[in-house]
């Protein structure tokens, strides 16, 4: 008998185990297993190269968008530009879009911008305008008024910008975090339906593989008789015997999907065996 044949037979037969509960590796995703790479989607690539003031492709039409520059020194009677200097204005268009953040950007809005009430009238006194806001930029520790014009040319933004973030300013003068894209999905599991879920699957009995080739995480498999959809079957059975609702059972994808991450194959490979599991079959 060759030296490979004696190693098949020394092998141990696959044993049928309970799975760990808290510790078991399983709880987490395979190893081996591709994760996506969330700074690297579309829309988030596109939003920091946005919030940086640098060209981006839209997502929804795929546009180019330019990058940010400077305004254009536009006439005011201010003379607003001339006041703060072209290099105190550069300095300022790139230390605003340092930021690379709306949140912190709206802020910085919001304390560059002041409240006064409107003193003189021009549209009688129905007019619903009740205060006027003053602009300024920050030049030696010193605050230099500005027009809103050149405000918005300085910094490469919209007058819209500069209004939405002062509708929203609350009586202490500071900006709301941005809310958009926070919300949770609608189609969440909630987490203990979740746990009922891992929970089950952790006490399937499994067999280990005697050849996997990854040491630190090996493959388990289901043993024979059992199938992805016959313990959905249990999962499902135990859930009526504990009196639970159609909203506390999951799907049988969502259940098959908490078995890949435990990383649970349905079956032993035919290749994957020896001769004393083969006589024990």
């Amino acid at each position: 008998m060759s030296s490979s044949n004696v190693d098949r037979v020394d092998s141990p037969a696959p044993v049928v185990t309970q799975p760990e509960t808290e510790g078991d590796i399983r709880s987490a995703e395979p190893q081996w297993k591709r994760t996506g790479d969330v700074s690297q989607w579309a829309k988030n690539v596109a939003k920091e190269r946005r919030d940086s003031g640098l060209e981006y492709i839209s997502v929804k039409k795929k546009v180019v968008v330019p990058a940010k520059v400077v305004g254009p020194a536009l006439p005011c009677s201010k003379k607003c530009y001339d006041r703060v200097g072209v290099d105190i204005v550069n300095n300022i268009f790139d230390e605003y879009w340092k930021m690379a953040s709306h949140n912190t950007q709206s802020s910085y809005i919001a304390k560059h911008t002041l409240s006064k009430e409107v003193n003189r009238r021009y549209s009688g006194p129905n007019s619903k305008r009740n205060v006027t806001y003053e602009y300024f930029v920050t030049v030696n520790k010193k605050d230099i008024v500005v027009c809103k014009t050149c405000f918005c040319n300085i910094h490469a933004i919209s007058k819209k910008r500069v209004e939405n973030v002062l509708s929203k300013v609350g009586s202490t003068g500071v900006a709301p975090v941005d809310q958009r894209g926070a919300s949770a999905s609608v189609n969440k599991t909630h987490d203990d339906v979740l746990q009922i879920v891992q929970d089950h699957v952790r006490s399937l009995p499994t067999c280990s593989s005697h050849y996997s080739k990854v040491k630190s995480r090996p493959r388990v498999y289901l043993p024979p008789g059992y199938s992805h959809r016959k313990c959905y079957d249990l999962y499902k059975h135990q859930c009526e015997e504990k009196n639970l609702g159609p909203d506390k059972i999951v799907s049988f994808n969502m259940y098959s999907k908490t078995m890949r991450k435990f990383n649970i194959g349905p079956s032993p490979p035919m290749l994957d065996t020896c001769s004393p599991c083969d006589q024990l079959k």
